[in-house]
């Protein structure tokens, strides 16, 4: 029983290990694209006339 115990923690160690280093991942992956969003997003003149062409077309 106590093998069994402890092959579950090492399990549960590693897989917390895991997705630990997955999310890392996702979120240095994920930072370029909202640094280009949020470029776009400041780049737009957002006056009126420009934010109701943007929406419409």
């Amino acid at each position: 029983m106590e093998e069994l115990s402890s092959a579950l923690n090492s399990h549960m160690d590693q897989m917390a290990d895991l997705v630990e280093k997955f999310s890392a991942e996702m979120r240095s992956s994920l930072r370029p694209a909202y640094d280009n969003f949020i470029g776009f997003f400041h780049a737009i003149d957002w006056t009126y006339f420009a934010f109701f062409c943007v929406v419409r077309y």
